[in-house]
């Protein structure tokens, strides 16, 4: 035996020792020693490949594995692990090639088969990917990775409850799968049940404290929720470990405009656009957080350097279209969420504004379709009930139940459609929130009143109130403008004594619930109406907003506001009939 022969294998072992043991560096450098003296070494050229590879070198790496592959080109394990060094330099094409040669040589390599299935999802070819992920699962049904990816697969074809079954079994097989459990954590997101996604990620960060993805993904679901001081927190703890990870930074600053820290939000856009975030969505992002500050020339000049930096941006023609309607500009706004739609064909909320501004136009012939697509908007699951909608069906002798489904204010709105309905021969039954059961006694057609939570009666159909324009089919003419309340009498004679005299008493509420401060109205502007001879002003705020009753001295209004309060109507977004 040679010097030369005994040299290179007792270096090469040193270099397979080093490697099993983590070490990169002396793993490398004892396959240089062996490739020295046996330049043909394929395991060495291998291992090199493998190990430059896992040092983040693909591109050294690729041409090891090509000395490799001009020695045994028929290797299967050479072939995948060199498609895997393409990927990572976006070689896509070529490591398709590599994977389809190895499965060519040998049909049933698993590996090969997932491996390829995450280049497809890279290319976004997800139908091709989850067919190539089913491949390696049928060779490995056991196996959590396999199952893991199917699901990856599926939540992008937005087949979230399959994904999620998928996901399910992968963690049954091992409980602390910490990629299956935050992928269930998004398609529970993707199936906007929100509650159970913040579950999973709790359980992701119960077993591996302070993981990332995990973090992100609860700090999104902690913005749907509207609770944006949690997802700070989330982001803050991503930041003290990663102080460079760029959507943690971006993240935060949506966060932030939530809870209108516009000047931090702003900050954190600046961190994220200097760690690398994509200068787009950043602008897009800045544009989002003026809207919020209601900063309208600031934000339409991010929103054009958005645009300008990304002509197709879907995101950005939506924020443009949010921007032109919060400045008045209705049919403006309308173009711009149409060519949001035009790039992303399946974006409800931009379809939905536009339904909404048809009815601002009082174009309700266009704009009650598009007022139903609310129903598919998060995060709030509607109320299913048994049996049919209405939608038009003869009413004689039917039984037909109009449920509440918006805030307040929208309940009381609406429920004048139950006089219709009762003029059409129904027997109608009106789910109302139980704090306006006794005022919807008072309503014309005198319907059946069902407060919420008491059990259901027998009905024939159901609506919610607010679709009744649409199955009505009524234009902005035909909805009844006449009086359609009336207080109890005996309740207004009894309020009539306790009330202060005047010529004229006003009832005001001058704050609404948390979800949309720009609604409210300062206690200070209602001061012109206090001097007006013969008005009080009588409050009818139950909560929020009274604060504003302790700063408002009698001097400053100018007149008597009556700390009495008669009725609260407390506004909420979308709380469904249940």
């Amino acid at each position: 035996m040679s010097e030369l022969d005994f040299v290179a294998p007792r270096s090469f072992k040193k270099a397979l020792s080093a490697f099993e043991r983590g070490d990169l560096t002396k793993a490398e450098d004892h396959c240089a020693t062996t490739l020295k003296f046996k330049p043909d070494y394929f395991d060495a050229l291998h291992l090199l490949a493998v190990v430059q590879s896992q040092r983040g070198r693909h591109v050294a790496a690729l041409a090891a594995y090509d000395k490799a592959l001009a020695i045994r080109p028929n290797n299967v394990l050479l072939l995948n692990n060199r498609a895997g060094a393409l990927k990572e330099l976006r070689r896509y094409d070529e490591a398709l090639a590599c994977y389809d040669k190895a499965l060519e040589l040998r049909h049933d390599y698993a590996d090969a088969y997932d491996n390829r299935g995450s280049v497809l999802m890279e290319i976004e070819r997800y139908d091709d990917a989850l067919d190539s992920y089913a491949n390696a699962l049928i060779l490995g049904p056991q196996n959590p990775h396999f199952l893991n990816n199917v699901g990856r697969a599926l939540t992008r074809l937005k087949r979230s409850e399959e994904a999620l079954a998928c996901f399910e079994k992968a963690i049954a097989l091992d409980p602390n799968f910490v990629d299956a459990l935050i992928n269930s954590g998004v398609a529970l997101k993707e199936l906007k049940r929100h509650d159970d996604a913040l579950s999973y990620f709790d359980r992701a960060l119960g077993t591996h404290p302070g993981h990332i993805e995990a973090l992100l993904n609860r700090g999104s679901v902690f913005i749907v929720l509207k609770r944006s001081e949690d997802a700070v927190t989330d982001y803050d703890t991503i930041l003290r470990l990663q102080p460079d990870h760029a959507s943690a930074n971006l993240d935060r600053g949506v966060a932030l405009t939530k809870l209108k820290r516009f000047d931090e939000a702003l900050e954190s856009y600046e961190r994220a656009l200097s760690f690398g975030a994509d200068p787009a969505h950043v602008s897009n992002n800045r544009c989002l957080t003026f809207i919020a500050a209601e900063r309208y020339d600031k934000a339409l000049v991010c929103n054009e350097k958005a645009l300008l930096l990304r002509p197709n941006y879907w995101e950005a023609w939506n924020a443009r279209g949010t921007l032109l309607a919060q400045m008045g500009l209705f049919e403006e706004a309308i173009a711009s969420y149409r060519r949001a739609l035009a790039l992303q064909p399946d974006d409800v909320e931009s379809e939905w504004n536009i339904g909404c501004l048809f009815l601002l136009l009082g174009d309700y012939e266009r704009g009650w379709p598009k007022y139903e697509l609310r129903r598919n908007l998060g995060p709030v699951k509607w109320s299913k009930f048994n049996g049919p909608e209405w939608r038009g069906e003869p009413l004689e002798g039917k039984r037909l139940l109009l449920y509440a489904e918006q805030g307040f204010g929208d309940a009381i709105q609406f429920a004048r459609f139950a006089a219709i309905a009762k003029a059409k021969g129904a027997h109608v039954i009106l789910g109302i929130y139980g704090a306006l059961a006794e005022l919807a006694r008072g309503l014309k057609g005198e319907p059946e009143i069902l407060p919420a939570g008491e059990a259901l009666p027998q009905y024939d159909f159901h609506l919610p109130a607010m679709s009744m324009p649409l199955v009505l089919r009524l234009r902005k003419e035909d909805i009844p403008a006449e009086p359609y309340l009336q207080a109890d009498p005996s309740r207004v004679d009894a309020w009539a004594k306790r009330l202060p005299q005047a010529t004229a008493r006003v009832g005001i509420a001058w704050q609404g619930s948390q979800w949309d401060p720009s609604r409210w109205i300062p206690l200070a502007a209602f001061a012109p109406l206090c001097r007006v001879p013969g008005v009080k002003l009588i409050s009818l705020q139950k909560s929020d907003g009274l604060d504003q009753l302790e700063c408002s001295s009698h001097s400053r209004l100018g007149g008597h506001v009556s700390r009495r309060r008669l009725h609260a109507i407390a506004l909420g977004r979308r709380n469904r009939f249940v």
